[in-house]
């Protein structure tokens, strides 16, 4: 049987980090090349994907709540609606056995060209496809196969003292609220015109592939993908596989064509974003076996300075970046290039040095606080960012204190906190016992975000008075009582029309979110706004006339 192309929808249900947006947002390219449209409501899409995050055990969840829902919407079609359930993102593979007998696919992201192409045709029939549009790429890729697939095996570097790397072993690796990204899309949404056809796919092609960004001014750009690191808690290395890099001509192109096509903001991703080096120097594989130091390689400063140099009225950022890698070059390239903003996200994880070794985490107390210094001696007004886990298996008391100690140090502007979730298959779940209670947890977990919010508050303060460079994500047309809440904004249900007053919300060049009042829309726009009132996770202003 065949069908029409324009009657197929797809729905996207996405979890997890901006990778997995980003990845979401390169199925939508390619699903949309077959003539799909994107739906909001799962029971009428002809195909249901999910991008998978397996951070935490809510995520996972969150799919198993709704797999049996979408299963009976599937036996629930006749054979003219067909409906396929595909699965792909960071799935581990306990979760991946037994999600294998729920879903139609189960994936990895870099299969997603080759395999769901292969699993629309065989659902749909081809000749349902014989008009489709050919298959778009950012750039042609003559990368082999193994640059962003099952890449060269690199040695994991030499333990470092204190550790026991038999924890470590290699032996079995395998190669926040959710987001919906398959929505109805303003005509301003905007994605790169094709260049050239799917052809001869390799899994180096997924990152190649032309993504529907689901902002017209706001976009991301994957560079890198998986991690080297094994920290003894994390997922990421037996989901996503060893550390792979795009070629950075690839990168570049893809950056010049969004700047071209008016995007304000864009963001560089990876897993470990600032290991990257490009897969075709000949000599990077041999730096990458040297045992890390803090300034080891140069190769992503110098892809930054290269990106900062398209000209264009834009702003740049990265994340996530580890403290090992975080070299001096890079620090220096945040502050001469007046294209990247001065924010850096920065995971800390723990401020106890004996916990630190049981994650495998490479830095200490002593090397975290130093790199502090020094990244805001060399980048004056730069905001700084970390991710912290509380009741790590064996975290004492005296160990919560010494994170609570670093926190106040360090001053952070956001932390972002999380009770200690046991992964399948990590080192952490099969050899540590998670010995903390959740009652602990959540108690260590206010105590920290107490002192977030008094460090907060005191850097925000030092807006006050100064007026400041802002790009509007948003518009709301009416005028609300406003309270900030740990990482966002909500609104409180007082809600009252005033004239044709408007709240813009939208973000500093240092990631502070900024509201103040407007008569015009200005969405995706940059505007002056003089801040005069800060709170602990925001800052409000008033917009600043044209000079």
């Amino acid at each position: 049987m065949e069908f029409t192309m324009k009657s197929l929808k797809y729905y996207l249900f996405v979890l997890g980090c901006q990778m997995n947006k980003s990845d979401a947002e390169r199925i939508a390219g390619l699903v949309e090349c077959f003539g799909f449209t994107a739906t909001l409501k799962p029971e009428e899409a002809n195909l249901i994907a999910v991008v998978a995050c397996s951070v935490r055990q809510s995520a996972v969840n969150r799919i198993k709540s709704r797999i049996s829902g979408w299963n009976r919407i599937k036996k629930s079609r006749k054979a003219e609606n067909p409906l396929i359930i595909i699965l792909t993102g960071c799935v581990l593979p306990a979760d991946r056995k037994i999600f294998a007998k729920q879903f139609d696919l189960v994936l990895d992201t870099y299969e997603v060209p080759e395999r769901l192409t292969e699993a629309l045709e065989e659902s749909f029939g081809t000749k349902s496809f014989e008009n489709k549009q050919k298959c778009q790429f950012v750039i042609p890729s003559p990368v082999p196969k193994q640059v962003l697939g099952s890449g060269p095996s690199l040695p994991r570097p030499a333990s470092p003292a204190g550790r026991d790397p038999s924890l470590y072993s290699q032996k079995g690796f395998l190669d926040s609220p959710s987001t919906r990204l398959g929505v109805a899309r303003n005509d301003n949404t905007r994605s790169v015109p094709i260049l050239t056809p799917l052809l001869n796919i390799t899994s180096a092609d997924f990152f190649g592939l032309a993504p529907v960004y689901s902002s017209n001014f706001q976009a991301y750009v994957p560079i890198q993908t998986g991690c080297n690191n094994f920290c003894s808690y994390c997922a990421v290395p037996y989901t996503k596989g060893r550390e792979k890099y795009r070629p950075y001509k690839e990168i570049v192109q893809e950056v010049k064509k969004l700047v071209q096509d008016g995007y304000k903001e864009i963001t560089l991703l990876g897993q470990n974003v600032n290991t990257y080096f490009d897969p075709a120097l000949k000599d990077a594989i041999g730096a990458r076996q040297k045992y890390r130091q803090w300034s080891a390689l140069t190769d992503f400063p110098r892809l930054l300075r290269l990106i900062a140099d398209i000209s264009g009225n834009w702003w740049l950022r990265f994340v996530t970046s580890n403290p090992w890698d975080m070299s001096e070059e890079t620090i220096k390239a945040v502050a001469d290039c007046e294209r990247i903003c001065e924010y850096i996200h920065l995971p800390l994880q723990s401020g106890s040095d004996r916990i630190l070794k049981l994650m495998n985490r490479h830095h200490t107390q002593k090397d975290y606080l130093e790199l502090i210094d020094k990244i805001r001696a060399i980048i004056p007004g730069v905001a700084i960012s970390t991710d912290i886990i509380v009741g790590f298996p064996g975290e004492a008391e005296a160990d919560f204190l010494a994170t609570a100690k670093v926190m106040e140090q360090a001053k952070f502007d956001m932390a972002y906190l999380a009770r200690y979730s046991p992964r399948p298959g990590t080192v952490a779940a099969k050899m540590m016992k998670d010995d903390s209670s959740a009652a602990e947890k959540i108690r260590r977990e206010k105590y920290l975000e107490l002192i977030l919010r008094q460090t907060a508050l005191f850097n925000n303060q030092n807006y006050i008075g100064k007026e400041v460079e802002v790009l509007i994500e948003s518009i709301k047309y009416k005028v609300v009582s406003i309270k900030y809440e740990e990482d966002g904004i909500k609104n409180n249900e007082s809600s009252i029309k005033n004239g044709n007053k408007m709240l813009a919300f939208g973000k500093t060049r240092t990631f502070k979110t900024v509201k103040f009042k407007t008569d015009r829309d200005c969405v995706g726009q940059f505007v002056s706004v003089k801040i005069t009132e800060a709170r602990e996770f925001g800052l409000e202003g008033e917009l600043c006339k044209k000079k």
